[in-house]
């Protein structure tokens, strides 16, 4: 009887210790449900390609195909970031990645660049947006603002990237 209890006990704590697991996805999900967070953003991104959008936020256009490999947009958790632009993008030579620092003031993403040929130095302030916890919206093209101007419909481009 005794071990039946003991038994019992131990099936229980096991059950609930199981169902408290969440797992990396699930908590990252959960993390992002309600906005932009610092544990949101860290990680690495791969540009999807720049977006034409209309005045009412649609997008309208897909102007510019992600190259091949990506260029990637990397977070550290030590508030440094970093842009490897692609390998294949012509209109610049970057072959090192470009950086500096990064911070979440609210829902204002100020990248500090330190460094680069290719990225104008000075903060530049950003509102960015997350969709399905995959999709990094920039709402502006921070990287890529030289190559493709006045090509859109619609007098705003953004930057979407997809989360690795």
């Amino acid at each position: 009887m005794k071990n039946s209890f003991l038994l019992l006990v131990f099936s229980i704590l096991f059950l609930n210790a199981c169902s408290e697991n969440v797992s990396a996805a699930d908590q990252l999900k959960k993390d992002c449900e309600n906005g932009i967070t610092e544990s949101c953003l860290v990680g690495e991104w791969h540009l999807m390609g720049l977006y034409d959008v209309n005045y009412q936020g649609d997008y309208t256009d897909y102007l510019f195909p992600p190259y091949s490999p990506p260029s990637v947009l990397t977070f550290n958790k030590d508030n440094t970031f970093e842009y490897q632009f692609s390998s294949t993008y012509s209109d610049k030579a970057c072959p090192a990645p470009q950086g500096g620092n990064w911070s979440l003031n609210g829902k204002v993403l100020v990248l500090s660049p330190r460094r680069g040929d290719c990225i104008p130095t000075g903060d530049i302030k950003l509102v960015p947006s997350i969709t399905r916890t995959d999709y990094l919206d920039l709402n502006d093209r921070p990287f890529h603002d030289t190559e493709i101007y006045q090509v859109g419909f619609n007098k705003k481009m953004v930057e979407i990237y997809q989360r690795q």
